[in-house]
């Protein structure tokens, strides 16, 4: 009898999360004034560095959508 392997959902579960976190905070990058392509990681930076701020904004759907696909 063939016996198949376990999926490892725990892995599986926590790729999703880290996908879903950094998709949010992508989209704040839309919330911020003057974000350009030379100076998207630096503001990005900013957004890791205060977590809690509220990031929601119109790209947010967009952004998880696209991380859900890419899951």
């Amino acid at each position: 009898m063939v016996e198949r392997r376990k999926l490892p959902w725990g892995l599986l579960l926590s790729v999703f999360v880290l996908l879903m976190v950094t998709a949010y905070y992508l989209s704040g990058l839309a919330k911020l004034e003057g974000v350009t392509l030379e100076n998207w990681q630096n503001q990005f930076v900013y957004i890791l560095l205060h977590p809690l701020q509220n990031w929601w904004n119109d790209l947010t759907f967009t952004f998880l959508g696209i991380a859900l696909i890419v899951w």
